[in-house]
């Protein structure tokens, strides 16, 4: 995973961390990776309502968390759509977009080498 290149990406969005529920400075995604003795939660603001919650789970995996209740329009949708282009073409990786839960069974993937977006078939 391109650690580095995931905290350059957060400079063009305005993010707040907490560290076991107390606001911090945010110490770069290794060193969360690395201290395993608390909760780490990374928020970012898109836009002017679509609050992005990344949580460091694992360091071969970036899971991201977004509220569908935060989608409320057209404008939202592509805030989120050019974001998760933004941060696959950072990372030099593709993107999923899941339901929660269930990271093998995505609804869209963004593949930056070709710049494309895949449409998946329902999975049900």
């Amino acid at each position: 995973m391109h650690w580095d290149r995931f905290d350059q990406l957060l400079c063009q969005y305005e993010c707040l961390y907490t560290f076991n529920g107390v606001e911090a400075l945010f110490p770069g995604s290794l060193r969360v990776l690395g201290n395993r003795e608390g909760s780490h939660l990374l928020t970012m603001l898109l836009g002017r309502s679509i609050i992005i919650r990344c949580h460091f789970f694992i360091a071969g995996q970036l899971e991201l968390d977004i509220s569908p209740e935060e989608i409320t329009g057209p404008s939202e949708h592509e805030e989120v759509l050019s974001f998760v282009e933004n941060l696959a073409d950072a990372l030099e990786l593709s993107a999923d977009i899941t339901p929660e839960n269930a990271e093998k069974t995505p609804f869209l993937t963004y593949v930056p080498q070709s710049s494309a977006w895949h449409i998946h078939d329902n999975p049900r």
